[in-house]
């Protein structure tokens, strides 16, 4: 019998030479496109700020690079200089515009250029290393255009960011995820040359850079959608099922990370969150009215009422979770409180404590107290007397008093 062979047909060769073809060609190509994006950013570089005469050049540049983008959008340089291009559009173009062109790009920079179909054009090919170095610079860079984006734009951004930011985070989630369970950077097992003990330490230190890095991007884009009162994105119908993993990974940040910084981000998150969703505090009382000389000032239209639904939710989870953790934190053998950065941590654990006792007195009156008294108290590791002390302070003293017997705990 004779053996059967596995050489390739003439047809497949001349499919492999075609793939192989085209993905030089694509190569090249994007090569090319990238050089020309580099020239189109250069071009903005003189303006500082948003010119009527140029708002038609700077559409027309915008528009071409995101044909660019379209064309590949897998290209890493291609992606890299779209990026550049989008950035310095941000400051000189007008924003209406410059949204509605950035509508059908932004959608190709959320998907990573790892998950690019490998039939379409210009995709990635199926399934880079996340941890390449190309694939760790393009997270960082769609994480500060969407942040930059946020920041200048605020609500009207709210329609493009919404079916955009859970794949976003979950690509950020899932850099974390490969780093933990494959180590960063092909170094999981041991790296090459010398034993595996010997690579122990350095692996370690790759992991905990590399879930640091996309732990820091999740943490960021989360403050600047909540800070720039693009929160309501977190809660539609899309994202609110998902809400309770964010919340989970932000006091994961605030427990059970050793960087004062990401435990000061991950407390400004709750805090924004809580003035955001919170009850609202009873209007002042009107001054007795008068004749105006004037015709009144218009009436700014009061923003849409938060579900009740979402303020109860929001309140338990912080009295019941966040809190707790936040005291926890503090009393770490990893915490340093007297490090000059630590210090403002405690200053904003004193700030939450203070803001979700007000808010859910509030909702539920006085009788609040003594129940928020004896979670404090119950928080594992926080010394009795100390949490006795807090609980005087929310009951008749000041957020300074609460934030100075705080620290006076942690000295002790």
């Amino acid at each position: 019998m004779r053996a059967h062979t596995h050489a390739p047909t003439p047809l497949l060769r001349v499919s492999l030479g075609v793939v192989r073809c085209w993905q030089a060609h694509r190569t090249e190509a994007g090569d090319r496109l990238a050089q020309k994006l580099s020239f189109l950013a250069a071009g903005t570089k003189g303006s500082a700020r948003p010119s009527p005469a140029l708002q038609p050049t700077f559409a027309r540049a915008l528009a071409s690079a995101c044909a660019a983008l379209q064309a590949l959008p897998g290209h890493a340089r291609v992606r890299n200089r779209f990026m550049v291009v989008a950035h310095r559009m941000v400051v000189v173009l007008d924003l209406d515009g410059l949204l509605t062109l950035l509508a059908p790009a932004l959608p190709l920079l959320v998907a990573a250029p790892d998950q690019a179909p490998a039939d379409a054009p210009g995709g990635g090919g199926g399934g880079s290393d996340p941890w390449d170095v190309a694939c760790e610079l393009d997270r960082e860079q769609v994480a500060a255009l969407i942040n930059q984006l946020a920041i200048a734009a605020r609500l009207r951004f709210a329609p493009l960011l919404e079916p955009l930011l859970l794949p976003l985070l979950q690509r950020f989630a899932d850099a974390i995820a490969a780093a933990v369970g494959g180590g960063a950077s092909g170094v999981a097992d041991g790296g090459a040359g010398g034993g595996a003990a010997a690579g122990i330490p350095s692996v370690a230190c790759a992991v905990a850079a590399a879930v640091g890095s996309a732990q820091r991007l999740y943490l960021s884009l989360v403050s600047h959608v909540v800070l720039n009162g693009l929160a309501p994105c977190l809660a539609s119908p899309r994202n609110a099922p998902h809400l309770p993993t964010v919340l989970a990974a932000v006091v994961a940040g605030v427990e059970d990370t050793a960087d004062p910084v990401v435990k000061k981000l991950c407390l400004g998150i709750l805090l924004g969150l809580l003035a955001e969703w919170g009850p609202a505090p009873a209007p002042p009382a009107a001054p007795p009215a008068v004749t105006p000389a004037l015709p009144p000032p218009t009436v700014t239209p009061a923003p849409a009422p938060v579900p009740a639904a979402l303020t109860h939710a929001l309140l338990s989870f912080l009295a019941e979770t966040a809190v707790p953790a936040a005291l926890r934190c503090l009393v770490a053998p990893t915490f340093r409180p007297r490090d000059a950065y630590s210090a403002r941590v405690v200053g904003d654990v004193a700030k939450l404590l203070w803001e979700v006792h007000r808010a859910a007195g509030l909702l539920q009156g006085p009788a609040f107290a003594l129940g928020f008294a004896a979670r404090i108290a119950a928080t594992h590791g926080f010394p009795p007397t100390a949490a006795a002390q807090l609980s005087e302070c929310l009951g008749a003293g000041t957020v300074a008093q609460l934030e100075s017997a705080l620290r006076g705990s942690l000295r002790r």
